[in-house]
Parts: C-alpha cells; sequence; structure tokens
C-alpha cells in the first residue's frame, strides 16, 4: 500500500535514483510485473514498515547483519521513508 504509493511518486518525481522503471524484472524497478508483484526496492521497503508497525522495531538501527546491509545499499534512506509510513498509520 503505502510503500508503493511512497516510491512511485518519487519515482514519477525523479527523485527515486536506486530504480531505472516502474516495471522490469531485472532489480531495478519497484514492482517485478504488471500485477504489481514488488521488485527488491518495494520488498526491502515493506519489510521495513512491517518491522516498525507490527514489532515496533527501531527502524533507526535495526535490521542489522546481511539484512541491514541490504538495506544501505540503496541510495534512498529507505529507513527514513518506512519511518514517515510507520509515524503517519500510527497517527490514524
Amino acid at each position: 500500500g503505502a510503500a508503493a504509493v511512497e516510491l512511485r511518486n518519487r519515482f514519477e518525481a525523479g527523485t527515486l535514483n536506486d530504480v531505472s522503471t516502474l516495471i522490469g524484472s531485472d532489480g531495478a524497478a519497484i514492482f517485478r510485473d504488471e500485477q504489481g508483484h514488488p521488485d527488491n526496492i518495494l520488498h526491502d521497503l515493506g519489510t521495513l514498515v512491517w518491522l516498525g508497525l507490527i514489532y515496533d522495531v527501531d527502524l533507526s538501527i535495526y535490521p542489522t547483519g546481511d539484512p541491514g546491509n541490504r538495506i544501505s545499499r540503496y541510495e534512498t534512506d529507505l529507513r527514513e521513508i518506512a519511518q514517515l509510513i510507520v509515524n503517519e498509520e500510527r497517527e490514524r
């Protein structure tokens, strides 16, 4: 939901440098197919949102290890975006 909308808005505004297309199968897109299956960046952002909303994880320091390294490779600050989404959802 919100993660996909946020990434798409940033992509359309030209501020999402980690993806080159909206739909693709090479890991450089938001969606893998026209049905809306997530590509890597959307999958990773969705994971962070779930961690924040369901498990109340401090997204500024978690996840760590291999998942944390994967998140940190993006130019886009997925932790910041996830925290914004979590904060908005909690305000509802």
